[in-house]
This record gives C-alpha cells, sequence and structure tokens, in this order.
C-alpha cells in the first residue's frame, strides 16, 4: 500500500535510491542508518515490507523518500497511519530533515495542528479549490475567509451584531459584549478560538468578562472549560499545567483580546453553507 518493493528488505527500500544515483557506499551506509533510525526503524533493518505493520511500512517509505535528498519532495499525509506519539515526534524531524537537506517540500494532510507544525507557508483548499494561502500564524490569528477560520483551529462561532467605536469595533452576541480590531457593521458571523480565551479565577477586571463554568474536560495537554458568558456559550482551552483552581459551576472573569475576536460578513455563510451548522444563531 505505501509502494515499498515487497521482495526487497526495509534496508534496501530505504537506500535503493542512493545506490541507483551510484552515491559511494559509505554515503549509502550513512543516510541508511540516519533514515531509519530517524522513523525509529532500525532494527527492522532486514524485514521485509510483509513482516512490518501498516504504520511501519509507511515510515519505510517516509525514509525512502527522504534518502534520495530530491529537490521538491510530495509528501501524500505521510504521517496518518502512526500512533499519536510518533506522529507528533516526526512532524518536527521531517521538517528539521527536509530543511538541513535542502528540500521543498509539498506535505499534503487533513490535520490542521499538522500543517501548522511543519509549513512554512499553508495552503488551504476545499473541494479542489484554493481557499487561502498563508504563514501558519496568519491562517490562524488572521484568517482571511470565514472557511479558513472555520477549518484551521477550534472555538466558538456565533451570529452577532457590529457598530463601529472609536478605533475598535463593538460586537454583541446576545447580551456578551466583546471588542474587536477588525472593522465591520452589522450582522457578523463572529468567530473566537478556544486557545485564545484568557481565564482567571479572580472578578471581572478591566475589559474582562463575567463567566459561569458550565463544565470543565481534561484533554491532556489543554484543559477545555464550556463557559456561559451573557447567555452566550463558549469554549476555552487552557494548558492544563496552568489551569487555575476552578471548578464546575464556579464564577470566573474571561477577558478576549481584540485581535482575536474575528469579525465575517454574514454572507460567507452562503459561500460556505458547511460552516453555517456550527455557528450558533445561524
Amino acid at each position: 500500500g505505501y509502494a515499498l518493493f515487497p521482495h526487497m528488505t526495509a534496508w534496501e527500500n530505504v537506500t535503493f535510491g542512493p545506490e541507483v544515483r551510484g552515491w559511494p557506499r559509505g554515503d549509502v551506509v550513512r543516510v541508511g542508518r540516519q533514515m531509519l533510525e530517524s522513523v525509529g526503524l532500525l532494527e527492522r533493518a532486514d524485514a521485509l515490507p510483509r513482516e512490518l505493520s501498516g504504520g511501519m511500512q509507511q515510515r519505510v517509505a517516509l525514509a525512502r523518500a527522504l534518502a534520495s535528498s530530491p529537490n521538491v519532495l510530495l509528501l501524500d499525509e505521510p504521517l496518518r497511519a502512526l500512533d499519536a506519539l510518533l506522529r507528533l515526534r516526526l512532524r518536527y524531524e521531517v521538517r528539521e530533515m527536509a530543511k538541513a537537506l535542502g528540500m521543498t517540500t509539498v506535505h499534503v494532510t487533513h490535520d490542521y495542528e499538522e500543517a501548522l507544525s511543519v509549513a512554512d507557508r499553508v495552503a488551504l483548499l476545499r473541494s479542489g479549490e484554493l481557499v487561502e494561502v498563508g504563514t501558519p500564524v496568519d491562517l490562524y490569528e488572521r484568517p482571511k475567509t470565514l472557511f479558513t477560520a472555520y477549518f484551521v483551529g477550534e472555538g466558538t462561532l456565533a451570529l452577532g451584531t457590529a457598530e463601529p467605536d472609536g478605533e475598535w469595533t463593538r460586537v454583541r452576541i446576545g447580551d456578551l459584549e466583546l471588542r474587536s480590531s477588525r472593522p465591520a457593521s452589522g450582522e457578523v458571523v463572529v468567530v473566537v478560538r478556544s486557545r485564545l480565551v484568557r481565564i482567571s479565577p479572580d472578578g471581572a477586571g478591566n475589559g474582562a468578562v463575567e463567566a459561569r463554568v458550565l463544565e470543565a474536560r481534561f484533554l491532556g495537554r489543554f484543559t477545555r472549560f464550556r463557559l456561559l458568558a451573557g447567555g452566550v456559550e463558549l469554549l476555552a482551552d487552557v494548558p492544563s499545567t496552568l489551569v487555575p483552581r476552578i471548578s464546575e459551576g464556579g464564577e470566573v472573569s474571561i477577558s478576549i483580546r481584540p485581535e482575536h475576536v474575528l469579525l465575517f460578513d454574514v454572507r460567507e455563510l452562503e459561500r460556505f453553507p458547511e460552516v453555517r451548522e456550527v455557528v450558533a444563531g445561524a
């Protein structure tokens, strides 16, 4: 399933490209060891593909692709069959190896976190059409389209109304009032990233809003809070090591920086109808 030569061992598959290109024997051995070690399979170098699991075969295929040091490398979901910890480690190793070898890499994935972590620039496609291109930070914090805001990252999407207020835009979602740095007027779709909501167990300070904790769910690296503020449900993801002592039903204050309150013309729901299903009040 991963275009490996079935009659060749993992070692022979990985070193096939360099050998065909006539690399010196020492370089072939060095690259073979380096690549198999990087994907954690050096001890299985003598195994045939049929003796390896699907995930192992995928790692051998990845090592083989990198071994030949091509000028341009196309990786089509190279990490999809791997377990979570290995996938996380290989995200960074693939990126670093490609950079060290001077390769331009086109990395295809449906996992937005994977895309943000490995790419210098991200191209977001929808049904085969290019929606937006930008740096990972741009697509996450400053998306130009509602679809990008919906697809890249998690958070709260809701209908609201916006009106200019000096250098800011005042935004209302039900009884909840926020400020945004984005210019807008009239009915809008409001997007707030769950990881950009700040929670404090203390009373509401300047620019903060009171909220009640409906649910706190431990998700490993993050704890997800479901909050009720001004009659509106919001999601907030807080690094688990920084979670304050907050119990369900407790009162907290939340703050969201104006640049993190994203606003989009409500007509974008017609362009991206799949987003409507997750927009509160739509």
